[in-house]
């Protein structure tokens, strides 16, 4: 009946979500990694995780095609809407990354990056320049990439596959869930050894 493939098409749609989640998260940490690593002449893990995905990614990208499908900007290239939309990807993109960061440094009293060294910073969680470059990245992303990346979901579709992507739903959980325990035991030493340091003091 109608509900019935009302269902099925709501399921399949939020399986695309998590499915293009995933796949950005790990794009961006193949992004980052390689980059700074070899800036800083060794490895560094970039992600928040343990895995090969950072999650802000993951986020900020589905937040721009969902932002931008409601939008309905596919069928318009002109270069006032082609800028219009690389603006609205650049706020998206701040606002996942100055959240992130506000949200992290309260939680756990660390910061995963600092832009305080760049003319225009807002707090050094979020800078001009980064602004702009995720705003051309996440567009050609959109524009480009995206789209195929929604045609190798469609034709991947299987019971394995479905399988498989809930078993890396699952690491994913379990990973974040780690994490988060190991950060709050940092936080919480870090709050005893500044107490220890104060009575000593």
């Amino acid at each position: 009946d109608d509900n019935g493939l009302s269902r099925i098409e709501e399921y399949n749609m939020v399986e695309e979500l998590v499915f293009l989640f995933l796949v950005y998260a790990i794009i961006g940490w193949f992004w980052e990694t390689p980059f700074v690593s070899i800036k800083e002449k060794k490895y560094i893990n970039r992600g928040f995780l343990r895995g090969p995905y950072i999650p802000i990614y993951g986020f900020s990208c589905i937040s721009i095609i969902i932002v931008l499908n409601a939008l309905e900007f596919q069928q318009a290239d002109t270069f006032f809407v082609i800028l219009l939309q690389i603006l609205i990807i650049s706020l998206i993109s701040v606002f996942w990354e100055f959240g992130t960061s506000w949200v992290l440094e309260k939680l756990f009293k660390q910061r995963w990056w600092d832009y305080s060294y760049k003319k225009y910073n807002l707090q050094g969680r979020v800078s001009l320049d980064y602004a702009i470059l995720f705003g051309l990245g996440g567009f050609l992303l959109w524009r480009f990439v995206n789209p195929a990346l929604v045609n190798l979901y469609g034709s991947l579709q299987s019971g394995f596959f479905n399988y498989s992507l809930l078993f890396v739903v699952a690491l994913f959980i379990i990973d974040s869930t780690i994490t988060v325990l190991d950060l709050v035991k940092v936080k919480q030493f870090i709050t005893t050894f500044s107490e220890v340091k104060d009575n000593l003091s």
